[in-house]
C-alpha cells in the first residue's frame, strides 16, 4: 500500500499497528515514513521522537533516524525534522553528529560544518565530527582547513583504516595526488582483506595517472592482473599507460585483451585512437563500424570516440564532421552538442560554438562548463569582454574550485588589462592543476608584465608536465624565450 502511494490506507494500517504495539519502533518508523511522504513534518517528527525514546541506546536511535531521513524525497523537510529532533537532546554528542551527518548528506554544507564544529567545541577529538567538519569545509572551498583537520584526525587515530581512506580520498579531491598515494600505500601495507587491498591498489594506480607517472601506475596495475575483480580494469589502464608513453603496439595489445564488462567499449575506442595516431585510420573506421552495429546503445560514446580518433590523427575537419552528424542524429544529447561546440572552435566555426553552447544553457541554465567554454571563447577570440566576464564569473560561482574556470577568469582579466588580477587567478589555477594551457597563460601574463624569468620557469615546468600541449608550444614559439 505504501509503495503504491496510497498514503491514507498505509497510514490507517500504521495507526492500527501502533494501537496494538504503541512502543513498537518499527511501527513508529513506518508511520514517520508515511508522514514524510505526505509532507507532514510535524507528525513525522513526533513518531521519530518516539523511536528515540523507545530505544535504550540513543546512538542506535539516531543512526536509525538519520538513515530514514536521508532517504526522504523532501530533503529540506528532512533537515528541518532532524534539527528539531536534535534540539530535544542539546547535550548529546549523538544528536549533534546525526544533525551534522544528515545536513552533509542533503548537501547543506555550511550548516553541516556549523553543526560538526559545535560537536567539536565540546569533543575536540571526536573522529566522526572531525571527518564531517573536514568534508564540509572541502565542499565550501576551504580545502586547506579540511586537509589540516584530516591530518590531525589521522595523527590521533593512526590505526583507523576508514579514517585514513577518507583522508586519501579528500587528498585526491583536492588534487594533492602524491600525498594521496602515500596514504593509499599505507593502507595497502596494513589492510588484511584482499578485496579492500585491491581497491586501494587500483586507487593508487589511477592517482599515478594524474601525476603522469605511468611507470608507477603500471607497477600497481600489474599487481591486479591476477585479481578477477580488477583484471579488466588493469588491462585497460595498462593500455592507456603504454599509449601515453607512445608504446603503441603494446597499448593495442592490452586494449585488445579487454573482452567484457563496462570497459569493453572504452578499450575498443582506445584501440581505434591508437590506430588513428599510427596512421591506421581505415582499421579504426572498420572498428567503429563493427561497434556501431554491435552496440547501438553506445552510439554517443562511439561518435565521440571516432571524433577523438580523427583529432589524434591530425584531421580536425573530420573530427568535427563526425560530431556534426551525431548532433543531427541526436539533437537532444547535451554531451554530443557540447563536444561539437568544442570541435567547432578548432575548425573556426565560432558562430556554431556559440549557438550550441547557448542551446545547452537554454536547456540547463547552470551548466557551468558550457558557460565557461562560451565565456573563455568570447574572451579569447572576440572583443565582447564584459559578456565573457559575466559568464565566467557565474561559472565560477557554480564551480569555485574548477581549475579550468579559474584559468578562464585569469585569461579574461588579462584581456581586460588587469594583469595583477590575471596573475592571481592563473597562479591559483596552476597550483590547483598542472596543465599545459594554464601554464601557457600564466607564462604569457608574467612575460607581458616584465617578469620574464618567472615566465620562463613556469613554461619549463609546464613542458615537463604536458610536453605535447599545442597551446603551450604555440605560446613559447611566439615569445621565443630561449
Amino acid at each position: 500500500m505504501l509503495f503504491g502511494k496510497d498514503y491514507q490506507a498505509a497510514d490507517e494500517a500504521a495507526q492500527r499497528w501502533l494501537q496494538l504495539r504503541p512502543r513498537s519502533v518499527r511501527a513508529h518508523r513506518l508511520a514517520a515514513i508515511i508522514k514524510l511522504r505526505a509532507g507532514d513534518g510535524e507528525q513525522a517528527q513526533a513518531h521519530l521522537l518516539q523511536v528515540l525514546r523507545n530505544l535504550d541506546n540513543l546512538r542506535q536511535g539516531f543512526m536509525i533516524v538519520t538513515a530514514l531521513l536521508a532517504g526522504a524525497e523532501n530533503k529540506r523537510l528532512a533537515a528541518q525534522v532532524m534539527r528539531n529532533l536534535s534540539g530535544h537532546y542539546p547535550d548529546s554528542v549523538h544528536a549533534g553528529l546525526a544533525l551534522a551527518r544528515l545536513l552533509h548528506t542533503v548537501e547543506q554544507y555550511r550548516e553541516s560544518l556549523e553543526a560538526a564544529d559545535t560537536v567539536l567545541a565540546r569533543h575536540p577529538d571526536n573522529v566522526d565530527a572531525l571527518v564531517i567538519a573536514a568534508r564540509s569545509r572541502l565542499e565550501v572551498g576551504r580545502a586547506d582547513e579540511a586537509l589540516a583537520m584530516f591530518k590531525r584526525a589521522v595523527s590521533l587515530y593512526p590505526d583507523k583504516a576508514d579514517l585514513r581512506l577518507n583522508y586519501a580520498r579528500v587528498l585526491g579531491t583536492a588534487r594533492r595526488y602524491r600525498q594521496a598515494i602515500e596514504q593509499y600505500d599505507r593502507l595497502i601495507a596494513t589492510t588484511g582483506a584482499a578485496a579492500n587491498r585491491d581497491a586501494h591498489v587500483f586507487s593508487a594506480a589511477l592517482l599515478s595517472f594524474q601525476i603522469h607517472d605511468y611507470a608507477q601506475a603500471e607497477w600497481y596495475l600489474r599487481r591486479l592482473l591476477e585479481r578477477a575483480n580488477y583484471r579488466q580494469e588493469a588491462r585497460y589502464y595498462l593500455g592507456l599507460s603504454h599509449e601515453n608513453r607512445m608504446q603503441y603496439e603494446r597499448a593495442l595489445d592490452w586494449f585488445r585483451q579487454v573482452d567484457k564488462d563496462s570497459l569493453f567499449v572504452d578499450a575498443q575506442i582506445g584501440a581505434a585512437r591508437v590506430e588513428g595516431k599510427t596512421g591506421q585510420t581505415d582499421a579504426a573506421l572498420r572498428r567503429f563500424q563493427r561497434l556501431h552495429a554491435a552496440r547501438p546503445g553506445d552510439k554517443p560514446a562511439l561518435w565521440m570516440g571516432e571524433s577523438e580518433m580523427w583529432r589524434e590523427a591530425g584531421d580536425d575537419k573530420a573530427a568535427f564532421a563526425v560530431l556534426d552528424r551525431a548532433v543531427r542524429a541526436m539533437p537532444d544529447d547535451v554531451d554530443l552538442r557540447y563536444s561539437r561546440a568544442l570541435a567547432a572552435d578548432r575548425v573556426g566555426r565560432i558562430e556554431l560554438l556559440e549557438r550550441d553552447l547557448r542551446e545547452i544553457l537554454r536547456r540547463e541554465p547552470d551548466h557551468a562548463h558550457a558557460m565557461n567554454a562560451l565565456g573563455y571563447t568570447l574572451a579569447d577570440k572576440t572583443t565582447r569582454l564584459d559578456e565573457a566576464l559575466s559568464l565566467i564569473r557565474r561559472a565560477l560561482e557554480l564551480e569555485p574550485d574548477d581549475s579550468a574556470i579559474i584559468d578562464s577568469m585569469g585569461w579574461v582579466q588579462y584581456r581586460l588589462g588587469n594583469l595583477d588580477e590575471a596573475v592571481r587567478f592563473l597562479r591559483k589555477a596552476n597550483e590547483t592543476h598542472k596543465d599545459g594551457e594554464i601554464g601557457a597563460h600564466l607564462g604569457e601574463v608574467l612575460w607581458v608584465k616584465g617578469e620574464r624569468e618567472a615566465a620562463v620557469e613556469v613554461w619549463r615546468e609546464a613542458l615537463r608536465e604536458d610536453p605535447d600541449n599545442e597551446v603551450l608550444r604555440r605560446v613559447i614559439e611566439r615569445f621565443n624565450p630561449w
